[in-house]
């Protein structure tokens, strides 16, 4: 839409500060572990809102990187939907994970790989947006934005344990013993097989 770039751009930075300072208010309230999940759950469900919206609502003519074709309409929705997605997005800690997760012994190497692995991921993200908008126009670009990150919240659901509270020995515990899965829950235990609660189910049998 045909709103000033610049303003947007003071706006966005402004936004990312004030998330970040309210992330790290309310992380020893919730957690880090429901703190990031909840996190990349907005962040793809922001993704597919605007991806519906811009289906029903952007002509296929309209492209990111050509104001020309912008609509002269100036909607608020898509407006509100971005600067949700802003939010959500700046509400994950990945980088106070990073020092917490690996074990002591390779932790300085681990670190800086998975830190140049998310440059390279942000690089690649930033580089095949334009490719992406140009073959699947917006839509579908944030449909596959919202199916990554959707497969990014299941794993991380999964797998990753609540660190907050907990010494570096402790976490390093959990991943050493035979706990594989970390969520714990209604949701995932609805799945877990349940152990007997009758007392003569598990009673051995006796034979006269």
């Amino acid at each position: 839409m045909k709103y000033d770039a610049k303003t947007f751009v003071v706006i966005v930075g402004a936004v990312l500060i004030l998330m970040n300072i309210i992330s790290a208010v309310i992380v020893k309230t919730i957690g880090k572990r429901k703190l990031v999940v909840g996190s990349l759950l907005a962040t793809a469900i922001c993704s597919l809102s605007i991806s519906v919206y811009a289906s029903i609502k952007i002509p296929i003519s309209v492209f990111s990187y050509e104001a020309s074709t912008f609509p002269e309409s100036k909607d608020m929705l898509p407006v509100v939907l971005l600067m949700a997605l802003v939010c959500v997005t700046s509400l994950g800690i990945p980088w106070i994970l990073l020092s917490e997760v690996f074990p002591f012994r390779s932790r300085g190497m681990a670190t800086g790989l998975a830190a140049a692995f998310n440059y390279v991921i942000v690089f690649l993200a930033t580089k095949t947006n334009y490719n992406l908008e140009a073959s699947f126009h917006i839509s579908g670009t944030f449909a596959i934005y919202a199916i990554i990150t959707f497969i990014g919240t299941m794993y991380l659901y999964l797998y990753l344990p609540e660190t907050e509270n907990k010494s570096l020995a402790e976490i390093e515990a959990y991943y050493k013993g035979n706990q594989k899965i970390f969520a714990n829950d209604c949701l995932i235990n609805a799945f877990r097989k349940k152990n007997p609660t009758n007392i003569d189910v598990v009673k051995p049998m006796l034979v006269n």
